[in-house]
């Protein structure tokens, strides 16, 4: 018979699930030719499974068993979230690190001679950024926002919040201070980073106070012991803040494959003057009389240094639009996957709320367990006040405080 050759086993069993699906709208007298046919579709199944060689049965579970392991160590739950937190914690790691290389200003970020680009500013860049106070708002912004980034990825590591919740707290106060303070610096640096024209500054305000009012909702949320909701804003703010990092490689594509034509930009002449140096009249001979040229902005062959700058700072603001929008869309997508994550998390909270009333309750019993008592036998809707009237006036009468009580 055709059913138990496991050669073609699952050519009975894929189309027996169609039919099962459209047995609702078959005729009663081909009812029973289903029924067969399921029959045989799970013999065949069983069959296919028990066909398998053992050598590879085992390596599959081996696999799965190994895999189980990795995500457990660190306390997740379920594989994807450790797929994700291991992708996108490792790239925001990775670039924290890499970033802190900027602090030695001089040395690399602005150095007189370019090693390599990748390790500099962009062209540019350092001719108004040695000056104050952008100077010292980028250096601000570099140190507190770096590790910031670097600890708020340990605060993710969900064995970490089991086992240390006293770490976790005092680290998550550290990280918000640290962002709250790296934020703050933006708005010196923006009007002159990439030409500071409007597109960026409109960028630039529009993701920093994004992510100030994500980390303020995270923490009235865990102050009231909404641990779901804690966790809905912190991943909010930290996926938001990474757009930072997708924006440059939206920058570069832009620049290098959709922009194929120069794209005229306006530019200063001092900041032209800092990239040619005595080369500028060469290029721009309306500098002689006028304190801006119109330079045209590409990578596909550039004349000069200035053609590279202009087409970066073009692109810088709406690359960074594009980038938050994505990221923005990305994160809701993750957290209606991981819903159930966020009710078994609406369940603790709630647990833990009842158990802070209850320690106030105590707490308040022992500093004046009369004045509860009274307020607790109190016949009365909201009996908070009840007490007080309880104490001080003892002989008056039963129905006035009822009256009094409810509000009549």
């Amino acid at each position: 018979m055709l059913y138990q050759n496991p050669q073609y086993l699952y050519l009975i069993a894929y189309p027996v699930d169609i039919l099962a699906h459209l047995e609702r709208h078959t005729p009663a007298s081909i009812a029973k030719y289903i029924d067969i046919l399921q029959t045989y579709s799970h013999q065949s199944h069983t069959m296919a499974d028990a066909s398998r060689p053992d050598a590879n049965r085992q390596q599959a579970n081996d696999s799965a068993k190994t895999a189980r392991k990795m995500y457990e160590v660190f306390g997740f739950r379920r594989s994807l979230s450790f797929y994700y937190f291991a992708f996108f914690a490792g790239i925001f790691t990775l670039f924290s690190v890499y970033r802190f290389q900027f602090l030695n200003f001089n040395g690399v970020f602005c150095s007189e001679e370019v090693k390599n680009r990748a390790n500099h500013a962009a062209p540019g860049e350092c001719h108004y950024m040695p000056q104050q106070p952008y100077k010292t708002a980028f250096l601000v912004h570099l140190v507190t926002i770096l590790f910031a980034a670097i600890l708020a990825c340990v605060q993710f590591v969900p064995i970490l919040r089991h086992n240390y919740p006293g770490f976790h707290k005092r680290n998550g106060y550290l990280v918000t201070s640290l962002s709250f303070i790296g934020t703050f610096a933006i708005p010196v640096i923006l009007p002159i980073s990439f030409g500071g024209g409007l597109d960026i500054q409109l960028s630039g305000w529009t993701v920093g106070l994004a992510f100030l009012w994500a980390l303020s909702r995270a923490i009235v949320n865990i102050r009231a012991h909404r641990i779901d909701r804690h966790r809905v804003w912190m991943l909010r703010a930290w996926f938001w803040a990474g757009c930072i990092i997708t924006q440059r490689i939206i920058q570069m594509i832009s620049v290098k494959v959709i922009n194929s034509g120069p794209t005229l930009y306006v530019m200063p002449c001092e900041k032209i003057n800092s990239m040619l140096g005595e080369h500028i009249f060469d290029f721009y001979r309306e500098c002689t009389v006028q304190t801006s040229a119109i330079v045209a902005g590409t990578m596909h062959n550039p004349t000069s240094v200035v053609e590279v700058a202009a087409a970066l700072d073009g692109a810088f603001g709406p690359a960074l639009f594009l980038a938050f929008i994505i990221h923005a869309i990305g994160i809701e997508v993750y957290l209606f996957m991981t819903f159930d994550e966020n009710e078994r998390l609406q369940k603790i909270s709630v647990e833990r709320q009842a158990k802070d009333v209850q320690d106030k309750k105590a707490a308040a019993q022992k500093a004046n367990p009369a004045a509860l008592a009274a307020q607790a036998n109190w016949p009365s809707r909201q009996g908070k006040w009840c007490g007080f009237y309880e104490q001080e006036y003892p002989n008056e009468t039963f129905e006035w405080r009822t009256s009094l009580a409810v509000g009549n």
